[in-house]
């Protein structure tokens, strides 16, 4: 079986190995995970962004799923991917905050 691209599963796993390098579990991690497989992924989600800054989330089937995986992707990231994201984030926020 095999699934297409999507943002919120590429989203997934570069959250997913930046965690593990940041933590002791995934010590020497970064010695076999070369950095452009992280740039590739990078690379996808700044292509895969909408024009308004949000992200398609297949699996969560919305965007506001896909925008959320994405921004916390790039985390520690800060570029114009990421204020366009958070700022659609907020504009998508319900009046009573949910």
């Amino acid at each position: 079986m095999n699934d297409t691209p999507t943002a919120d599963v590429t989203a997934r796993v570069m959250e997913l190995v930046g965690r593990l390098i940041e933590s002791e579990q995934g010590e020497g991690l970064a010695q076999w995970m070369p950095l452009e497989v992280l740039a590739r992924g990078l690379a996808y989600l700044q292509n895969e962004q909408e024009e308004d800054g949000c992200w398609w989330g297949r699996w969560g089937v919305n965007y506001i799923h896909g925008t959320c995986g994405a921004l916390m992707a790039m985390l520690t990231m800060q570029g114009e991917e990421i204020r366009r994201g958070a700022k659609w984030l907020v504009k998508m926020q319900n009046k009573k905050g949910k």
